[in-house]
């Protein structure tokens, strides 16, 4: 659970391909708002397509979107229970992440040309570096298991928040003027750290998922 909030968090797109007109500041502030509370909504919105009872409650049973986080052997009310707990220290990793990142990437005057960026190559760096902090915190295999064997609702939320907060960049179809993927993971680990998702935080999160049922397979 721990890397999809951290995606979640970190939703900018990464790698160079071709040049386009950086976002001013006024184009990509209405999408600075996304908070945990956003986070949170796609989290339940991922946990069970319909609240409502109809007439196709029958059918939406057995849709697959209804148990996206079932599949990783925990309720969709423990996850976010588990989420709530974290829910100030994800607040100040994104404002923390934001004011270091982001902010200082969009354009406050006249805008430049920058590298468009795409996910791909920052995932894997990001997912190279949480392997590492994972394992200093002894519970790598617990977590890879669960993101696994939730997959199609990492899948789910990841999707649901990149939509949130990318929407402003692809409406005036601009970027970001961003560090290198490993500099934006090394700014990342500090704001980790200065958040409280230090080894002990990566921990209590893993130690609520255990308790709610997670499958660690």
């Amino acid at each position: 659970m721990l890397p999809l909030f951290l995606i979640l968090v970190v939703s900018a797109s990464l790698t160079t391909a071709q040049m386009v007109q950086q976002c001013t500041c006024a184009q990509v502030q209405p999408c600075s708002r996304v908070d945990s509370g956003a986070i949170l909504q796609c989290i339940d919105q991922c946990q069970e397509v319909a609240a409502v009872k109809t007439a196709a409650s029958a059918i939406l049973e057995h849709s697959p979107y209804r148990r996206h986080a079932s599949q990783a052997g925990v309720s969709g009310d423990m996850v976010h229970k588990c989420f709530q707990q974290v829910r100030d220290r994800v607040d100040s990793l994104i404002k923390c992440y934001t004011d270091s990142v982001f902010t200082p990437g969009c354009a406050q005057g006249a805008p430049q040309m920058v590298p468009k960026r795409y996910m791909e190559t920052f995932k894997l760096a990001l997912f190279t570096e949480m392997n590492k902090i994972l394992a200093q915190a002894g519970v790598q295999e617990q977590v890879l298991s669960f993101v696994k064997a939730g997959k199609k609702f990492t899948s789910c939320s990841m999707n649901c928040v990149q939509r949130a907060t990318s929407s402003c960049r692809k409406q005036h179809n601009c970027e970001l003027l961003l560090p290198s993927d490993n500099e934006m993971v090394q700014k990342l680990k500090v704001c980790m750290q200065s958040s409280g998702f230090g080894t002990a935080g990566v921990q209590q999160v893993c130690n609520c998922l255990s308790n709610a049922g997670a499958k660690w397979v």
